[in-house]
């Protein structure tokens, strides 16, 4: 019997059964109708297998008649194989990593197929070797890669990780962990469907149908904004007023003209010597006494114009020609 689920882009599901079909592979081709009479075509293509049954306490690990084995099998090594199987038919397995933290569960009868659609005949759960970035806003605190990388599985295997309480940031709560895959073509990661936190165990399970890296993912505890100080305003500093120092204006210094000092002249008065009369009888006269002239102050130095100075010289001619004249009438007189 195989069941078959389709969804549309409306988010629209229907189911189709198909029973009683032989082994072999089959080709499903789906045809949507519109009212209007516009169809569109998908098509896809499935196989049909034999199931083999291994009746209870047969063989547990051994290689079976071509079918291969059916009962479960585990290992703690990181590591695990079973015998090839044409289908691609997996017994039960169960992975647990070497340190004990990271487990992966493939239900019995299960399909498994490598990147390149061959049957599967082992996996490998381990801590990655070169780990993968982690997104921007949360924490890896576990993480695990499983292989082969590309490989796939129908139905869906179980994945479940432990995680330490403490690697989580304060006031972030168990129960919003995450278990995500790592997907290399977009560079993000996705978180898986189903995801079940464990907090008394510690641990977080999900459900994927191909191998990658894994990891258990917590919220980043939020970075308080803190809002930027005020940039303090600067008191400007009181500048002292400057004093009015008094502008002292120079006196200025008269320069000096320099004058032309004439020296005047003082008249010198030559006394004439009169004979002493003849004795008479008769009381000569007592002759007058000239008076001596004063000589005129000199006068501070000015400065004297050409002109004055013609002035000053006629004035002393006349001053001498004056006091000649006046002796000389004296001398007459006295005759």
């Amino acid at each position: 019997t195989v069941n078959i689920t389709l969804t549309t882009t409306d988010a629209v599901t229907y189911s189709y059964r198909a029973a009683s079909l032989n082994t072999g592979d089959y080709v499903m081709v789906v045809t949507a109708r519109d009212w209007a009479g516009n169809t569109s075509q998908s098509s896809g293509n499935f196989t049909v297998m034999a199931v083999p049954v291994v009746p209870s306490g047969g063989s547990g690990g051994g290689a079976g008649g071509g079918g291969g084995s059916s009962v479960p099998i585990s290992s703690a090594t990181g590591t695990i194989s079973w015998p090839t199987n044409a289908g691609g038919i997996t017994p039960g397995v169960t992975l647990k990593s070497a340190d004990g933290k990271g487990t992966v569960s493939i239900a019995q009868f299960s399909v498994a197929m490598d990147a390149l659609g061959k049957p599967l005949t082992g996996i490998t759960c381990a801590p990655p070797v070169t780990p993968a970035p982690a997104p921007a806003d949360k924490n890896v605190i576990a993480v695990y890669e499983l292989g082969p990388s590309g490989a796939y599985f129908s139905p869906a295997v179980t994945i479940t990780m432990s995680y330490d309480p403490a690697a989580i940031d304060a006031g972030i709560a168990e129960k919003d962990l995450v278990l995500a895959y790592y997907d290399a073509a977009s560079g993000k990661w996705i978180t898986l469907d189903n995801i079940v936190v464990d907090t008394v165990a510690h641990t977080v399970s999900g459900k994927t149908s191909h191998f990658t890296q894994f990891a258990v993912l917590t919220a980043k505890k939020p970075v308080p904004v803190v809002p930027p100080s005020p940039t303090p305003t600067p008191t400007p500093t009181a500048q002292p007023t400057p004093s009015t120092t008094p502008v002292v204006t120079p006196t200025a210094t008269p320069t000096p003209t320099p004058t032309a000092t004439v020296p005047v002249a003082t008249p010198t008065v030559t006394p004439t010597v009169t004979p002493a009369p003849k004795p008479s009888t008769t009381t000569a006269a007592t002759p007058a006494v000239v008076p001596t002239p004063t000589p005129n102050p000199t006068p501070a130095p000015q400065p004297i114009s050409p002109l004055i100075i013609v002035l000053l010289i006629v004035g002393v001619l006349l001053i001498l020609g004056g006091g000649y004249f006046i002796l000389k009438g004296r001398k007459k007189a006295a005759k």
